[in-house]
């Protein structure tokens, strides 16, 4: 079976609303559940993003990362990981390179059944456009599995790092020489979202409700945000254009949105907005989108005003279950891709156009 092939039905959105989806091709990356989506920022207005997939291997400690071009769907590079990030297009030394930051496990087999348990996880920072991806070009050692950033000028990487409690503290590096440039400590539960700001801050949104923002470079917080949430999973972080409001989504259904300017705080939970449930995915546009599974299908909410504007139903077709999704945009594109990766191994992606 080709690993691309075309959308078949006329598959949409539903009729009526602010946002049109349509899906372009599907992408056959795997035989077992997608995890995880993420899209590299396009280097050229005449570049297309690529894409990476995240899928679990033949092993519970095993993963590998799917990378393919948006437009076509054409493979790029496979590689060994259960997570991994883009750099942004600062860091390429050449127009044909592409720097993905990757978390690698290491595992030892223990009995006879072929069983392994990991003890270790690094992250692998390579070129994916070279051949096999390509020899590491760097190596940041005791990290744990979790998010992954970088800053957007590309110099720093952040990622959570071994030593805390539960995964609660985040180390952050030079990303050209691996040297420790800083700490956040401050959490007392595990870190499950990290960003950086335009003007390099770190904020970070963990498990004990807190979101903290952090100047690594110091290692003082310039910010820090308690909610009511109870020890609740965290589920989303989007930062503005400008770095200044941030807006967190909870498991419970609360939005949080923090203007860090007037120090006020907007809320309002999903489940008062939504028609029907939904289980948030990704965000995009600087924290104005927000995609969600559904039971039917997924759809995409309006951050701002918790409106959902688009949404697509595939309850009609046994077996697809939505797990992992990313919002791709750039000014060449339109309004922009959702790409959404499927619990049989399938991911799809669908064009974005906004109405009015």
């Amino acid at each position: 079976m080709s690993p691309v092939s075309a959308s078949g039905p006329n598959l949409s959105g539903t009729e009526g609303m602010r946002m049109s989806l349509s899906l372009l091709y599907q992408r056959n990356c795997s035989r077992t559940e997608i995890t995880a989506i993420g899209a590299s920022s396009p280097s050229s207005l005449s570049s297309a993003p690529s894409v990476f997939a995240v899928y679990r291997g033949m092993t519970p400690a095993s993963s590998w990362i799917d990378v393919f071009n948006l437009r076509s769907g054409a493979a790029i590079s496979k590689i060994s990981g259960s997570g991994a990030a883009f750099a942004p297009p600062a860091t390429a030394t050449s127009s044909s390179q592409q720097k993905l930051a990757t978390v690698r496990d290491w595992a030892a087999p223990i009995g006879k059944a072929g069983e392994e348990v990991r003890y270790g996880s690094s992250i692998l920072l390579r070129d994916v456009m070279a051949t096999h991806g390509g020899k590491p070009l760097l190596e940041l050692k005791n990290v744990e599995q979790g998010p992954i950033a970088w800053s957007r000028d590309g110099r720093l990487i952040a990622a959570v790092e071994g030593g805390g409690e539960e995964g609660s503290r985040v180390g952050v590096w030079d990303a050209r020489t691996g040297e420790r440039r800083g700490r956040v400590l401050g959490h007392s539960a595990a870190v499950t979202h990290i960003k950086f700001t335009p003007a390099g801050r770190l904020v970070s949104l963990g498990r004990d409700g807190v979101v903290r923002i952090t100047n690594v470079e110091r290692g003082r917080t310039e910010g820090r945000l308690v909610l009511p949430v109870g020890g609740g999973s965290a589920k989303l972080l989007e930062l503005s254009e400008d770095g200044r409001t941030i807006t967190s989504v909870w498991g419970g259904g609360g939005v949080y949105t923090w203007d860090t300017r007037l120090g006020s705080v907007d809320t309002y939970e999903t489940d008062v907005k939504r028609t029907t449930e939904g289980w948030p995915l990704s965000g995009g546009a600087n924290g104005r989108w927000m995609v969600s599974r559904t039971e039917d299908g997924f759809d995409v909410m309006d951050l701002r005003v918790g409106e959902v504007v688009g949404e697509v139903k595939r309850r009609g077709e046994d077996g697809i279950v939505y797990t992992a999704g990313a919002w791709v945009e750039g000014a060449a594109f339109g309004d922009g891709f959702v790409v959404m990766g499927r619990m049989d191994g399938v991911v799809e992606v669908w064009e974005v156009r906004v109405k009015g």
